[in-house]
């Protein structure tokens, strides 16, 4: 009864272990880096590499992009342009341009660091795939207009020289 015991179990475990081999990434998605900084109405360019963790060569067919909030992409048009059509097993490819993220303007969201979105390569063992190889977060820090600064520098100029003239000796 032992035996037979030990031989479901490791048949069980073989059957998990199977399935969340099938759940991992094909592909890592490196960013060089994966957080750039825009100001409103400046589009920042997402680079990096695609990494084929299969032991089998896989076609890179589409990507698909999330990113909440207030900004515009180019809908993978650099990806399917600049990235390889595919990858022999464990080839890195060489850095290329993925995406661009355009922050929209006027940005009437909070300025800093944007809740994070999701890059997504698509594609399988023949040009027709379009399972998920793997996916990457990436994110945006919106800065303030550079309009913005100069007028914070002159109200602080300003001040200074209000400041400086209240405060000098009456002779």
């Amino acid at each position: 009864m032992t035996n037979l015991r030990k031989l479901f179990l490791t048949v069980a475990a073989i059957g998990f272990l199977h399935g969340a081999t099938a759940r991992a990434d094909t592909l890592a998605i490196n960013f060089i880096p994966s957080t750039l900084t825009a100001a409103p109405g400046q589009t920042v360019t997402f680079s990096g590499t695609v990494t084929n963790l299969a032991n089998a060569t896989i076609d890179l067919n589409s990507c698909d992009l999330n990113l909440p909030g207030q900004f515009t992409t180019d809908s993978c048009v650099d990806f399917l342009f600049f990235a390889p059509l595919s990858l022999g097993p464990l080839e890195t490819s060489a850095p290329f341009d993925m995406f661009t993220v355009t922050v929209n303007q006027p940005f009437t969201g909070p300025l800093g660091l944007q809740p994070p979105g999701t890059f997504t390569v698509l594609g399988g063992l023949d040009t027709d795939s379009q399972d998920v190889l793997g996916q990457a977060t990436f994110a945006v820090v919106v800065t303030p207009e550079p309009g913005t600064f100069v007028l914070l520098g002159l109200a602080l100029m300003m001040a200074f020289a209000l400041r400086r003239r209240t405060s000098a000796p009456i002779a």
